[in-house]
């Protein structure tokens, strides 16, 4: 099995309240991985512009635009090779079924557990990673 920690990750993290972002950002650093925090749909889209990533994880409603969608547009755009994931307070079983159908690997309530979003990233990337060994 590959080593998963060799392998440099960089995450996309959307949240426009400052101080889950920056929970965020610390989990994914304790987990071993780089990460961009943007605010906005807005800076999200561009960041995709001007970077790659292999992780997003973002929130459900922003005040300029629904992470669902950006969900949606990211899977369109890029295909199912990368990981999304949502980290968010809409929580409700309807959200999570639509977060889901439109291409999400996982959904986290807020707040969550560094650790156990550490372990959700790895399981998905170990996953993956025997998937495309064939």
């Amino acid at each position: 099995m590959q080593d998963l920690e060799s392998d440099a990750v960089q995450a996309l993290i959307l949240d426009h309240i400052t101080e889950d972002c920056v929970a965020l950002v610390n989990d994914l650093r304790a987990g071993g991985y780089e990460s961009v925090a943007v605010a906005s749909v807005r800076q999200a889209r561009e960041a995709l512009e001007q970077g790659s990533f292999d992780l997003f994880v973002l929130e459900m409603e922003l005040p300029d635009g629904d992470g669902l969608q950006l969900c949606n547009e990211i899977r369109e755009r890029l295909g199912d090779g990368l990981m999304i994931m949502f980290v968010s307070s809409q929580n409700l079983p309807a959200r999570r079924v639509t977060a889901f159908q439109l291409g999400a690997d996982d959904v986290l309530g807020k707040p969550c557990n560094g650790e156990e979003l550490i372990a959700r990233i790895d399981a998905h990337r170990r996953r993956r990673q025997a998937h495309a060994a064939g």
